[in-house]
């Protein structure tokens, strides 16, 4: 049967005798691309759930687990008694699928919502629990709170791990012990979470669960990094005539990290720089020039071996 910490309660003469093992609990690096996963089968939910529950996928290396995908799995639960019903042939099929997309990863755990009460944790999880510990060994657990009940506009992600408690020798029960959670980004989820954020129109930002983004041409984004110089070298221009004139005390450690920016540029005159600027455009145009011809020339290559 299941045991779970929350539904048994015992009564210790001696404090001592209580012993959670808590050793070698692993940390959890938590990709970008499995929070976006769960956050969208939340919104996708029907509307009869009020949580979803879904499988983490990921690599446990040692010490911690990378959890780098997510899928969502069906299910069917009550709240007013501990059942849950959950597609087994369902699951079995999505990570099938993701098996022949990534054969590296693998099931590490499970993930749910909060329910409406902000719950963390409630009895039909041992039951779900139960389920992934069939899957893989040591499952994880992760809840991301969607009730934003933390009072801020950060998401708050927790993970579990099912620890035995033991008295004595014995094993009385199992509870859902907090472990570490760290979420991660590689450089293309922080450049695709910037398109993201900044790629939108102004007057109709952040007005619905849906976020519509246009990724600039290469001349506008040229344009605003330079822009974005400017205003950076326009803020250090202030502050270094504000400690010249008396009227902000010199901070050392920003007056060496400028001179260490001015001993690393290349002082070019304007003459080389044009010079210098105008041949890399040439190279360029010729670049697009070629590559315009090959494309012609493969159109043209194409319809004569239809007409042939």
């Amino acid at each position: 049967g299941i045991c779970s910490a929350f539904r048994h309660r015992y009564i210790l003469t001696m404090q001592e005798a209580l012993l959670l093992n808590n050793e070698h609990l692993p940390a959890i690096r938590l990709h970008a691309t499995a929070v976006f996963g769960i956050l969208n089968s939340f919104m996708r939910r029907e509307d009869r759930h009020s949580r979803v529950i879904g499988t983490l996928l990921g690599v446990s290396q040692e010490g911690y687990i990378d959890v780098m995908d997510s899928f969502p799995v069906r299910h069917v639960e009550k709240s007013d008694e501990i059942y849950v019903a959950i597609n087994k042939e369902d699951h079995k099929k999505m990570y099938g699928f993701h098996k022949r997309i990534n054969r590296k990863e693998v099931i590490v755990g499970w993930y749910t919502t909060t329910l409406p009460n902000s719950a963390l944790i409630v009895d039909n999880s041992s039951l779900i629990h139960e389920f992934y510990s069939h899957e893989c060994r040591d499952p994880i657990q992760l809840v991301v709170d969607t009730n934003l009940s933390s009072g801020t506009d950060n998401i708050a992600i927790k993970a579990f791990i099912s620890q035995p408690m033991i008295v004595g020798t014995h094993a009385l029960a199992n509870m859902f012990q907090e472990i570490k959670v760290e979420v991660v980004m590689s450089e293309s989820e922080v450049a695709c979470i910037n398109h993201m954020i900044k790629g939108q129109d102004p007057r109709t930002a952040f007005s619905s669960s849906e976020i519509i983004s246009t990724i600039n041409s290469p001349a506008t984004e040229l344009v605003n990094s330079v822009s974005l110089l400017v205003d950076l070298v326009d803020k250090v221009s202030v502050y270094v005539s504000e400690v010249v004139s008396g009227k902000r005390e010199a901070d050392p450690e920003v007056g060496i990290m400028l001179a260490d920016i001015m001993s690393s540029l290349q002082v070019v005159s304007p003459e080389d720089f044009k010079k210098y600027f105008d041949s890399k455009t040439q190279d360029m145009l010729m670049v697009s020039f070629l590559s315009t011809l090959t494309k012609t020339q493969l159109a043209v290559a194409e319809r004569l071996v239809r007409v042939l």
